[in-house]
């Protein structure tokens, strides 16, 4: 489901940001 894939993608870029941010 595109609706999924856009939340999961979501998730994934706000987790990305947080991680960099941290280093």
């Amino acid at each position: 489901n595109d609706a999924t894939r856009k939340i999961i993608f979501g998730r994934g870029t706000k987790l990305f940001i947080e991680t960099s941010r941290t280093i």
